[in-house]
């Protein structure tokens, strides 16, 4: 049984193995985190917008520039916020199809091969989290069984698919 990953001469307890493999979930799903987030952003700022207004309103009438500002702000937030619409669509299906932009150009990377563990043969999510792991934990391990995926990895093609979006 092996109890730790890495190099004889340096290595990693075992445990180290399930962070990385965590941290690769979150790696692969930054993408529809990111863009949720921009959303939730400018749906506050438009609620903050709407308050604000209120509260002008409730004070007395609104000068003709306090409603322009107003409204110019507003256009702004509607603007972002139809922005958003058609790269949360693309996002979404990206996830919906492949597993999101992550999965997607790992898979490309990667070829049809499941793994590179036994438990990364179970879906696409697990084999890309056990390769970042891997790549963080034991990359001469990685190099061997995946070599494409090493050096998708170590060019920074994860870093690129988030980055993409």
């Amino acid at each position: 049984m092996a109890l730790f990953v890495g190099e004889p001469s340096s290595p990693h307890p075992l445990p180290s193995m399930c962070l990385l493999h965590e941290i690769g979930h979150a790696i692969a799903d930054y993408p529809r985190l990111r863009i949720t987030e921009q959303r939730h952003q400018v749906g506050e700022s438009l609620q903050k917008l709407i308050m604000e207004w209120k509260e002008a309103e409730a004070a007395g009438p609104l000068t003709a520039t306090k409603s322009k500002e107003l409204q110019d702000r507003l256009e702004t937030f509607r603007k972002a916020a139809a922005d958003t619409i058609p790269l949360f669509n693309k996002i979404q299906e990206s996830y919906r199809r492949k597993g999101g932009p992550v999965l997607e150009a790992f898979l490309e990377a990667r070829g049809p091969l499941g793994g590179p563990t036994k438990y990364g043969r179970k879906s696409t999510e697990e084999s890309f989290a056990e390769s970042f792991a891997l790549f963080k934990a034991d990359p001469e391990a990685l190099r061997r069984i995946y070599p494409d995926a090493y050096h998708w990895f170590a060019a920074g093609g994860h870093l690129e698919a988030m980055r993409a979006q």
